[in-house]
């Protein structure tokens, strides 16, 4: 046995030196570290990855890093792989760079038995932190309607949120909690199918009722249990709502011309048509009333044929019967590089004392501008306008006012800038613009100066959100998403009684944070 040890003791020391009798070193390799994350754009209230590491009897720690900048430990570690959960305030920095964080992460490893260390390959995640994340109950497609509403959210009332559901088989209006579940359904078969493009007015006080209109097909109102109350069909291409909640509704190709209708909201008699009054050339934006005078306001385009120029006139019916109370001619406006009729963009301002349009230049360049009028002016361009912005490169598509009115909103092809409604002042250099091709195609005003843009592919659906607090400071925050090819790989929001925010990424029910907790971690440097 003594001399079997001793053979065993020789043998071991032998294989431990080199060919000339001295000791070699065995040097181990580091350990290999892996740093992967579940998804590679995370829409969450934290970030998730994992770490796994091989090489090591035991890990002493683990960080996490981004690029430089410490994030995390976890140490004295009994199993992997390590699955890190990291809070928004971790990242802290990160944010300033702008929201969604656009990340590069690194894992660092320590062998305990040794102190070896390695690090793992970058790894590219977007995040972009919010308060919750609902995905769809079982059976349904999504948590939330394409296109839809948002009530609620005041003084401790549930957030409920209305839209258009179903397909081939049919569609309904169905009213959807924050869990993805489906509380109400219209009761009785809608007068028309509804569908993402369906537009859906505010709540009228005075009725408790909405409008649902769908262009060139018609509209209907309905009450807070989904009940459908008033029905009116054909090519109706203008929508508006009185104060009072019944609809104005401009049929292109009505019987005896171009007309338009005052129905009400909750009919109380055999007809819903209050009256039908005429009006001449196309309507330019939603007709409007206005209850201290009795009257309907609409703005009317009239083109001059082969002159590449229009008209736009003010005319006034009466807010009881219809009757014509009288026009008032705006502006002649030139279509500027564009060689088709264009029928400007405008709109009214809150109380109707106001019309906003756009006017093109007059070189090649695609450049356009703002000019406010008063509704009863006459030769806007000459001296009764109220103000006229500069030119800028686009053609405004539509404008907005919003923020009591305070701020107007032009939105262009891929951009949208703000003007002061009292001066025309510019409120920010270039406003916010969307990335590389991608088109406006819905903008959203939120409380007080807040203010959202959905751009996506021409001819897909918005893939992008882009928020603003005030428009002089730019934006707050800039979600993307890969898809857009059809409203389920799509972005939507609507903003619920009390001013949140609430939006549908992809299936998704999804309820961002404050704008003031993304503009503290963004910082208040103004971004233009």
């Amino acid at each position: 046995m003594r001399r079997a040890l001793i053979a065993g003791l020789a043998l071991h020391a032998f294989a431990g030196c080199s060919g000339d009798g001295s000791m070699m070193m065995v040097v181990k390799d580091p350990p290999r570290v892996f740093l992967t994350a579940p998804e590679s754009t995370q829409i969450a209230p934290t970030l998730k990855v994992s770490v796994n590491v091989s090489g090591c009897e035991k890990v002493q720690g683990l960080e996490i890093y981004s690029g430089s900048r410490f994030v995390k430990i976890a140490e004295n570690l009994t199993s992997l792989p390590v699955a890190f959960e990291i809070l928004p305030a971790e990242l802290g920095a990160d944010f300033a760079m702008g929201i969604a964080a656009h990340l590069t992460l690194l894992a660092k490893a320590t062998c305990k038995e040794d102190g070896r260390q390695n690090t793992s390959v970058p790894l590219g995640v977007v995040f972009f932190p919010v308060a919750s994340v609902v995905g769809p109950v079982s059976g349904a497609g999504a948590a939330l309607p394409d296109s839809f509403y948002a009530e609620g959210g005041v003084a401790g009332a549930p957030t409920t949120f209305v839209g258009c559901i179903g397909g081939g088989s049919g569609t309904a209006l169905a009213r959807v909690d924050t869990t993805g579940r489906v509380l109400k359904v219209n009761p009785t078969p809608l007068p028309f199918p509804c569908s993402i493009f369906s537009q859906i007015s505010d709540r009228t006080v005075a009725t408790g009722t909405r409008w649902l209109f769908e262009n060139d097909v018609g509209a209907f109102s309905f009450d807070l249990d989904l009940n459908v109350l008033s029905v009116v069909k054909g090519n109706i291409t203008a929508f508006g709502v009185a104060h009072d909640g019944d609809a104005l509704t401009w049929d292109r190709t009505a019987t005896s011309g171009p007309a338009l209708s005052r129905i009400a909201a909750k009919p109380t008699g055999a007809s819903n048509v209050v009256w039908t009054g005429f009006v001449n050339g196309i309507m330019a934006n939603s007709p409007i009333t206005d209850a201290s005078k009795g009257s309907v306001l609409t703005l009317m385009w009239r083109s001059e044929i082969g002159s590449n120029q229009g008209t736009l006139v003010l005319q006034r019916l009466n807010d009881a019967n219809g009757a014509a109370l009288g026009e008032n001619t705006l502006d002649t406006i030139a279509y500027g590089a564009l060689d088709t009729p264009v029928i400007p963009a405008s709109v009214f301002s809150p109380q109707g004392d106001i019309v906003y349009f756009s006017y093109q230049g007059s070189g090649s360049a695609l450049q356009s501008g703002l000019l406010a009028c008063p509704t009863l002016s006459t030769g806007c361009s000459t001296g009764s306008k109220k103000w006229q912005s500069a030119l800028f490169d686009g053609i405004i598509t539509a404008a907005l006012p919003y923020s009591n009115g305070s701020i107007i909103a032009a939105v262009s092809a891929n951009q949208t800038r703000f003007f002061a409604a009292s001066s025309g002042f510019p409120l920010s250099t270039n406003g916010i613009k969307a990335q590389g091709s991608l088109q406006a195609q819905a903008v959203q005003p939120g409380v007080a100066s807040d203010f959202y843009m959905l751009s996506g592919p021409k001819g897909g659906y918005p893939t992008e959100l882009i928020a603003v607090d005030a428009p002089d400071k730019g934006e707050v925050y800039r979600l993307t998403i890969e898809g857009g090819q059809t409203p389920l790989s799509a972005l939507s929001m609507a903003i619920d009684e009390g001013g949140t925010p609430w939006l549908r990424v992809g299936p998704n029910q999804v309820k961002p944070l404050p704008l003031s907790q993304y503009r503290t971690a963004r910082g208040a440097t103004p971004n233009p």
